[in-house]
């Protein structure tokens, strides 16, 4: 008898569980639920940023691409460029639009005529919805690998490549070639 009154004292001074429950060593709480998590919150942003990506692309699948190279927008009820009627030259996003909306089309020549940043960023905009749902499904690291090259350089060239774009969409505009 007294024998199983001491066994009851030991359970019970062994935590707040059921009788019988393992008992965790401090050591080893947390550490499933933390690497969990991590990968969870790897699907999550790789969902998140599918979902935006897939958005952006559907709307464009739904657009008419201008004819003139910009203003596409318009359908989507924007207003008008503010640039083009305030300084007669387009903004550094004019044709981004038409552009997208070419480049999902398999438009690319077009795509890329209408405005070289907006065909870039299309194809960027497709990969990124891509490697969303591999990560979402997968829950693989492989974006964290991949942003790694994007540093300070490839800013400055995103920069530079901004520029020329916007050049060559002022250019376009302002002696009247359409593309």
């Amino acid at each position: 008898m007294e024998n199983s009154s001491g066994n009851l004292a030991d359970l019970s001074d062994q935590g707040d569980g059921a009788l019988g429950a393992p008992v965790e060593s401090p050591e080893s709480v947390g550490t499933t639920p933390r690497g969990f998590d991590r990968v969870g919150r790897r699907r999550l942003w790789g969902l998140s940023l599918a979902l935006v990506a897939g958005i952006l692309l559907g709307i464009a699948v739904s657009l008419s691409p201008d004819p003139e190279g910009l203003g596409t927008h318009a359908q989507l009820g924007l207003p008008a460029c503010s640039w083009m009627s305030g300084f007669s030259i387009p903004c550094p996003t004019c044709g981004m639009t038409t552009s997208f909306s070419h480049a999902v089309k398999g438009e690319l020549g077009q795509a890329f005529l209408a405005q070289p940043l907006g065909a870039i960023l299309a194809l960027l905009t497709a990969v990124v919805f891509l490697l969303g749902v591999y990560v979402a499904l997968t829950g693989s690291c492989i974006a964290n690998r991949l942003a790694g090259p994007f540093r300070a350089r490839w800013l400055w060239s995103f920069g530079a490549v901004v520029l020329l774009a916007w050049g060559y969409k002022i250019l376009v505009v302002t002696t009247g070639d359409s593309p």
